[in-house]
Formats: structure tokens, sequence, C-alpha cells
């Protein structure tokens, strides 16, 4: 989604974390260049990420608009397929720009990331949703032995090439509950890192660049 010129080869770098960083290596003429004048690339078209920043409140109020619309047609018999498909197609490019606002990069997980999470003397295992620089979006089943709001936790994350998987202390910064069923409900929690050592980061940076690499 994320790309740039590079300011020494002038070829295309490409990464998710182009917004995270300062600098970044040239995967093309391996030199450390400067980040800047990034542009978020969606399939339909691209756009200066400064400038989209600049026009998020009218892209939010567009996609609402569109989720209406989209809606109603949805309910018509007589809206043809086609112009469903158009305005669904629209909504999808509305949503990438503004992912591409975000302030940090989201990883999200395509298969089922279980990880153990530590507070209090307590250990519990959750869904890893998504993962960060900056935080991780974690998931529980059950409301017994669950952290609260503001406190901190270590989550222990298991990453290829590690025999060992690697702690990282955060804080739970949002949660939320949504009921599964009338016997189990599923907690979802933002977590945000705390502390992370220079060589912390640069391993969950390649984890993350690898993991979406096309």
């Amino acid at each position: 989604m994320f790309q740039m010129k590079c300011p020494e080869c002038e070829k295309i770098i490409r990464s998710p974390l182009l917004i995270e960083l300062e600098m970044i290596d040239c995967p093309h003429c391996r030199k450390k260049v400067n980040i800047e004048n990034i542009i978020v690339a969606t399939k339909s078209f691209s756009i200066h990420r400064q400038d989209l920043l600049g026009r998020i409140p009218l892209y939010k109020k567009l996609l609402k608009e569109v989720e209406i619309e989209l809606g109603t047609m949805r309910k018509d018999e007589s809206a043809s397929e086609r112009s469903k498909k158009s305005m669904e197609d629209f909504r999808a490019l509305l949503k990438d720009l503004l992912l591409g606002a975000r302030g940090s990069f989201r990883m999200g997980l395509q298969q089922d990331f279980y990880i153990e999470v530590h507070f209090r003397s307590q250990k519990r295992m959750a869904l890893l949703n998504n993962l960060s620089l900056k935080g991780a979006g974690l998931e529980f089943v059950g409301q017994d032995g669950l952290p609260g709001l503001k406190s901190d936790v270590t989550i222990h994350l298991p990453l290829p090439g590690h025999e060992e998987p690697m702690s990282i202390l955060g804080t739970i910064v949002w949660t939320a509950e949504k009921r599964m069923d009338r016997h189990q409900d599923k907690f979802e929690m933002g977590l945000k890192f705390k502390n992370l050592t220079p060589e912390t980061q640069n391993i969950l940076k390649n984890f993350i660049v690898n993991a979406v690499a096309p």
C-alpha cells in the first residue's frame, strides 16, 4: 500500500512500514535513505499521503454515504447487480484510502495465531488479531481472569527463527465486548507496547515485512 521513490536510484521502494520509520534500506541500491514523499497506492489509483491526510473528513463522510446507499440498493430488487458491484468496489476503495491514513501499519493475521498473555500472576491464551511496531490487537474468549483497562501485561510472541517466544511489555488501552452466543462472550483488547528495545523493534520490523511481502 505504501511506496516512495528512492532518492538515490529513483526506483520504487514498497514497504508497509514506510509510515513507521525515518530511514529505510533501499532493496535496489542497498543504500539507507530518508523516508519522504510517501504514496498510498490502491488498486485503482495512487495519492500522496500528505494530500490524503488533508482529505480524511471528506472521505469519511463519503464512505458513510456510500454505505447507506449500498444498504438501500441491496433492499431494492430493481437495482442491478452491476450497480451494486460498482458501489461495493467504491466502498472498498474508500476503505483502502482510510487505511492508508492510519498513523501506524497493522498487520492482520490470516490464520489463528495464539499467544500467552501474563498479568497479575495470571496467564491466559489470546488470539492475536493484528500486530504493528506500536502494539497489537488481542482477543479473549470468556470473561474469567481478564486484564483490565490501563493494566500492564506481557505477551509471549513466538516468531519463526527464534527458539524462545519474544516477551513484550504493553498496556491495555481499549477493550470491547462482543457476544458470541448465550454461553460465551468474546473480548477484544488493544495493547500498546512499552519500552521496546531497538533489538526487539528490529525483530518485529523484519517479521512484519517478511509476513506481508508479496
